[in-house]
């Protein structure tokens, strides 16, 4: 699992979560996070992948940790606290909606077998 592809796969979590929400902040939140906004590999606000990036940089992401990591980039979002998506996360669903990504095309990767 890349950078990009964790990235997106928190950004579905997130937007699952909250996908009834009317709250503005949260919602712009995941509207500035949208990593489908440009074609290039990033978000609509751009410093959020960045921030991401320099968050996860050095670290081995792998399905195993990645929902460990989501977790914790989540808690140093200063704009709006989205954590209540992730704490009573289901790892199995984590873990399946991660290989259904991985083994498709998508943006930002290849299709394969994890």
């Amino acid at each position: 699992m890349n950078e990009f592809e964790l990235y997106t796969m928190m950004f579905f979590w997130i937007d699952n979560y909250y996908a009834d929400s009317t709250d503005d902040r949260i919602n712009n939140l995941i509207g500035e996070m949208n990593p489908f906004w440009w074609q290039d590999i990033g978000s609509a606000d751009p410093a959020y992948y960045d921030d991401f990036c320099r968050f996860v940089k050095g670290k081995n992401i792998t399905l195993d940790n990645s929902l460990d990591l989501a977790k914790n980039f989540i808690k140093t979002i200063d704009y709006v606290d989205v954590t209540e998506a992730f704490e009573e996360s289901d790892y199995d669903k984590w873990k399946n909606g991660c290989k259904r990504y991985i083994a498709e095309e998508h943006k930002g990767g290849e299709a394969r077998e994890i």
